[in-house]
């Protein structure tokens, strides 16, 4: 079995699958092997900070909210992060990060097709959006859809080489602790 996945793929091809499958796996399985933290791909954080308990939500936009819902993915509420991210997109539809962190949070929650969605969406705003397109990836191998998941690995990469190797090289070190 290992032996005709080598001869269908390349190394790198193969790396990545191992990177995208360890990557996501349940946050049990993360801790066993230490990747919790470094390997797991984070929701961008707008470049606004988070607005204090007394501003109204008639005060803020898109990418306040987008903040907002970073900071509750960060502390494991994910419900609350899809609250603002939606509220996030209904006030900046055209903002490609809020529908990618939503799609990772429904990642985390296994919603696949809802991630997928998410993913597509922020492809179609920002075509080389590489994080969503990587993210996207992930979402095709989960579903087996090798050849898709292949094929947008090989456009991340085109785009961005070196997020693509960086992902790759904190899979080989978590990898590389797991083994020890």
């Amino acid at each position: 079995m290992i032996a005709s996945l080598i001869s269908m793929f390349n190394m790198k091809t193969l790396i990545l699958f191992f990177l995208i499958v360890f990557t996501f796996t349940p946050a049990s399985a993360g801790d066993m092997i230490h990747t919790d933290r470094k390997v797991l791909p984070k929701p961008e954080m707008s470049s606004v900070s988070c607005p204090s308990d007394t501003v109204t939500d008639n005060s803020l936009d898109g990418k306040q909210y987008n903040t907002i819902g970073f900071h509750f993915y960060e502390h494991g509420s994910y419900e609350a992060a899809i609250k603002y991210y939606l509220k996030a997109i209904d006030f900046k539809p055209e903002y490609p990060v809020t529908y990618n962190n939503l799609g990772i949070v429904y990642l985390k929650r296994h919603e696949l097709d809802s991630a997928e969605q998410c993913f597509r969406k922020a492809i179609s705003l920002d075509p080389v959006y590489v994080k969503a397109i990587c993210n996207l990836a992930v979402v095709c191998l989960k579903q087996k859809r090798n050849a898709e998941a292949l094929d947008m690995y090989n456009r991340a990469k085109k785009i961005d080489p070196s997020y693509v190797q960086k992902r790759v090289s904190l899979f080989k070190e978590s990898f590389k602790t797991f083994l020890e």
